[in-house]
C-alpha cells in the first residue's frame, strides 16, 4: 500500500523500481516500470532463481558464458534481479506493474500468508516483533518438504549434498505454490506439478521451478498430449506428496493412480513413491479385522489422520515396499500441540511392474 501511495496521482509518468535489502537473507523488490519522455528504454524489473542443477549462462551483452555448475554448490540457490535480462539461455520474469516480491533463502513470495510464514522463521522486515515462542511452530508447517527430501535421500543412499540428478520423470502431486518442488528440484531432470486449485498452479508456475504444470488431480499427470495433439499416458520414475494425504479420506485411488504412472517408467524398472502422512496415536499392532474401521478419521482441524494398518494394508495391496518410514515425526502445530506424523518411502519394484 505504501508503494502504491507513493505514485498515486502520477501513475503515468512516475517510474518506480527499487530493492530493499534485509538481513543476510531477504531482499523486498517493487517495480512500477515505465519510459521517460521521448525515451524508447523501458525501465523494469526482471528477476531469475537459479538452483541444482546449474548450467552454462550465455550472456546477452557480449559473447561470454559461465559455467554456474563449476562455481556453485548442490546446497545453493540464487535470485538475481536486473532492469532487463542478463543472458539469453534462461526463463527470465519480468515484475508486474505495481508487483512486490519479497526473495528469501533466493525463492520470491508475493501472497500474506507466505510472507507471514516466512516471517515466522525468524526472517523479514518485524522479525523482532514476533515473539520467539512463536517461530517455531510454524516452521514445522513448512519444514516438511526438507524433511521428506532427507528421507528419500536416506532411503536411497544419496548424499544429501550431492548435485547428482537422480530421477528422470517426477511429479509433485499437491504442489501448491511450489515449496516441495523446489526442495527435488536439483534431484530430477523434469518436474511436473499438479494441483486441484488454479490459484496455487499459477503460484508454482510462477516459481519457475517445474518443467510442467497441471490443474487437476492426480490422474490427469498420467496423461499428457504428443506432438500430433492425441492424448497418451505419460510414466515417471518418482512421485511425492508433501503434505496432501492429510487432505484425502480414502487414499486407494491414489496408490492405485501411483502405481500407474511407476509402472511405465524406463524399462520397467519401477520407482519411487514419497509422502507425508498424519498417523492416529495407536499401537504398531492394531488389527485391521474390523469391517466397519476405513482405516482413516476425519480429525478437529477438518484434516485426515490415516492408521498405520491401512497405510501397510495398501502397500501391500498395490505391490510396493517399504524403504524406510521415520514415524513420530512433528509435521505441524495445531491449538499449540505438536501433530505427530509420519514420512514415508517406498519402492514399486522391477519384480511387481507387469
Amino acid at each position: 500500500r505504501l508503494c502504491c501511495e507513493i505514485v498515486r496521482g502520477h501513475e503515468e509518468k512516475t517510474i518506480f523500481n527499487f530493492l530493499l535489502g534485509c538481513g543476510q537473507f531477504t531482499m523486498f523488490a517493487f517495480s512500477w516500470p515505465g519510459s521517460r519522455d521521448g525515451s524508447k528504454v523501458w525501465n523494469g524489473l526482471h528477476y531469475l532463481v537459479r538452483w541444482p542443477p546449474f548450467s552454462t549462462a550465455v550472456l546477452k551483452d557480449v559473447d561470454y558464458a559461465v559455467d554456474f555448475s563449476k562455481t556453485n554448490t548442490a546446497n545453493d540457490r540464487v535470485a538475481i534481479i536486473a532492469t532487463k535480462p542478463l543472458t539469453t539461455n534462461e526463463n527470465w520474469k519480468e515484475f508486474k506493474k505495481g508487483e512486490l516480491l519479497m526473495f528469501s533463502n533466493g525463492l520470491p513470495y508475493s501472497k500474506p500468508y507466505e510472507l507471514c510464514q516466512v516471517e515466522r522463521c525468524g526472517r523479514g522486515l518485524s522479525s523482532r516483533a514476533i515473539p520467539r515462542g512463536e517461530i517455531c511452530p510454524i516452521k514445522f508447517s513448512y519444514n516438511i518438504p526438507k524433511l521428506l527430501r532427507e528421507t528419500v535421500c536416506q532411503a536411497l543412499g544419496h548424499e544429501e549434498g550431492d548435485q547428482k540428478v537422480w530421477a528422470e520423470r517426477a511429479v509433485d502431486l499437491g504442489c501448491g505454490s511450489g515449496q516441495s518442488g523446489a526442495q527435488f528440484r536439483q534431484c530430477v531432470k523434469h518436474l511436473t506439478g499438479v494441483d486441484l486449485s488454479p490459484e496455487m498452479a499459477e503460484e508454482a508456475r510462477e516459481s519457475s521451478c517445474y518443467d510442467r504444470i497441471i490443474v487437476g488431480d492426480a490422474e490427469c499427470a498420467l496423461h499428457e498430449n504428443n506432438q500430433s495433439g492425441q492424448e497418451g499416458r505419460t510414466w515417471y520414475d518418482f512421485i511425492f506428496a508433501c503434505d496432501l494425504f492429510p487432505y484425502v479420506e480414502d487414499l486407494q485411488p491414489i496408490f492405485q493412480t501411483v502405481r500407474k504412472g511407476l509402472e511405465g517408467g524406463l524399462e520397467g524398472k519401477g520407482g519411487t513413491l514419497a509422502f507425508s502422512v498424519e498417523l492416529l496415536d495407536e499401537s504398531l499392532n492394531e488389527s485391521n479385522e474390523e469391517v466397519a474401521d476405513p482405516g482413516f478419521v476425519m480429525q478437529s482441524c477438518a484434516r485426515f489422520a490415516h492408521k498405520r494398518w491401512y497405510i501397510s494394508q495398501l502397500c501391500q495391496e498395490f505391490g510396493f515396499r517399504e524403504l524406510l518410514r521415520k514415524e513420530s515425526t512433528v509435521l505441524r502445530q495445531h491449538c499449540g500441540k505438536d501433530v505427530l506424523g509420519a514420512l514415508v518411502v517406498l519402492e514399486l519394484p522391477p519384480s511387481e511392474v507387469v
